[in-house]
């Protein structure tokens, strides 16, 4: 192994050399519904006034 092949494998970080495909599956699904229920979730109040400031700033719909 030339010392750039090896300076390549070594600059990944480690999690991504063991980590299997299945559990890197597991662990995609398993974020996207965590954030799937975060984006359902309605803004707090001051947030969305914040918002709304925004937008009539900028004139956006």
């Amino acid at each position: 192994m030339s010392h750039t092949d090896h300076s390549k494998r070594a600059s990944a970080p480690r999690s991504e050399r063991e980590v299997s495909p299945e559990l890197r599956r597991q662990i995609d699904e398993n974020l996207r519904r965590l954030y799937r229920r975060s984006a359902e979730e309605a803004l707090p109040e001051h947030l969305q006034a914040l918002v709304a400031r925004l937008r009539d700033r900028d004139g956006a719909p």
